[in-house]
């Protein structure tokens, strides 16, 4: 008796024994299994955005949309400074590149 366990289903209303999906409207009714399917799927939303080659990082996308920004000295200043950040990131690949190198 103690292995039976009777849920409502929180779509239709309908009552079920042992059962994860509800046989009538096939939600799930076992809170258990929901929150363990919602945890895979934030777990894979978070994979897929720290993989996600073309997200840039905030540095660079401030710097791209104060290019084109109308007052002039701003533009120029914008365009001073990315270049610079360009700069800084072509040397930070290179040493990446020399350390990954020297190590293997």
């Amino acid at each position: 008796m103690s292995g039976e366990t009777y849920r409502r289903c929180p779509n239709c209303g309908k009552m079920s024994l042992n059962q994860d999906y509800c046989p009538a409207c096939g939600s799930i009714v076992n809170i258990t299994l929901k929150r363990e399917l919602e945890r895979k799927e934030k777990a894979r939303q978070r994979i897929k955005e720290l993989n996600d080659p073309k997200k840039k990082s905030a540095v660079t996308l401030f710097l791209e949309n104060v290019k084109d920004h109308d007052n002039v000295f701003i533009k120029y200043i914008a365009r001073f400074f990315y270049g610079i950040w360009i700069v800084v990131l072509a040397i930070g690949s290179f040493l990446a590149l020399l350390f990954s190198y020297i190590a293997a």
